[in-house]
């Protein structure tokens, strides 16, 4: 899939399949070829895998999302993970913004045209509405984005019990 490089401490880049570390010639742009999850909460916090080469494992690396900087940047493999943070939109003008994701290395960016989109859950019923204090109803919370990157919802004293793009269910 080309050239795949990394840095050494003191000869600059290489093959990252060789394991001498040995000068070769200048590493390209990095290249980001997969993310996931692909969309997650404005407020951020969404932790996303981004897949690729070219990353620059001794380099200073930084990662964008949406056009917001990307923070906790570690590396494995062929591999970035990173936190996303919060994304600020006129939320009651849309339910959502996408934009590019940028891995910099060396102040080289990729150009690839991945995108991640910040999706604004939305609760519009829950059902029932009511219950008794003993308890063992299932709850229904029904609305839209409620998949949305790897959210864990607050609900106390309830286990989830599924969860789908307009439906999570909870046993209480």
């Amino acid at each position: 899939m080309g050239y795949e490089c990394q840095w050494c401490q003191s000869t600059g880049c290489v093959d990252i399949d060789n394991a001498q570390c040995r000068q070769t010639e200048t590493c390209g742009k990095p290249v980001v070829t997969k993310i996931s999850p692909t969309d997650g909460p404005p407020e951020g916090g969404t932790v996303v895998t981004l897949e690729g080469f070219n990353f620059g494992v001794q380099s200073i690396v930084t990662v964008t999302v949406a056009g917001v900087p990307c923070n906790t940047v570690t590396f494995m493999d062929r591999k970035i993970n990173c936190t996303t943070s919060n994304k600020s939109f006129d939320s009651t003008k849309k339910s959502e913004e996408s934009g590019q994701v940028v891995v910099t290395v060396d102040g080289k960016n990729s150009s690839d045209d991945i995108q991640f989109t910040y999706k604004m859950p939305k609760i519009t019923s829950i059902y029932p509405n009511q219950g008794i204090l003993s308890g063992g109803r299932t709850i229904i919370l029904i609305g839209t984005n409620l998949n949305i990157g790897n959210m864990e919802y607050a609900v106390n004293q309830c286990r989830i019990f599924k969860i789908t793009s307009t439906r999570r269910m909870y046993y209480n």
